[in-house]
């Protein structure tokens, strides 16, 4: 597992990766085009990251490049292969956060997870990518304690 203490974005993450930013928070950017090929690499792109690890970790999604949501096939995709993220195994996610920049599309969104609370959404909406640092930082101190 590669690791990068930060407290900005990594440079040169492309969409569809995900890399470690430290011990128990994988960073992954969302594909910025949403074919089921994009999609699909995506998530083996966050299940190759989880392979090797064990124990608890906040997921921090980096949407900024979004300027439309999927069709609603792309996001039935996207709810069955992050419900394959909680499977049980030997990594438990215990919090997810999405950062989208956007006021609209953030309002947007917290209103969608409001209404649908359900574990493969994420649980919270971050401004911004330091905000959802601390956030993660948050979650993974009060569950080691």
């Amino acid at each position: 597992m590669q690791t990068t203490a930060t407290t900005s974005r990594p440079p040169g993450q492309k969409p569809g990766s995900a890399v470690w930013l430290e011990p128990g928070l994988l960073l992954c950017y969302s594909p910025a085009i949403h074919t089921e090929t994009a999609v699909r690499a995506y998530y083996h792109a966050m299940h190759a990251s989880l392979a090797d690890y064990a124990g608890s970790f906040v997921l921090v999604s980096d949407t900024r490049h979004i300027v439309r949501l999927p069709s609603g096939r792309m996001r039935r995709l996207h709810a069955e292969l992050a419900a394959t993220l909680h499977a049980p195994g030997k990594s438990t996610c215990i919090h997810s956060i999405t950062i989208v920049e956007g006021p609209a599309m953030r309002a947007m969104l917290r209103v969608v997870l409001w209404l649908l609370r359900d574990a493969a959404r994420p649980n919270e909406v971050a401004a911004s990518f330091e905000d959802a640092l601390r956030i993660a930082r948050q979650k993974l101190a009060a569950s080691r304690s």
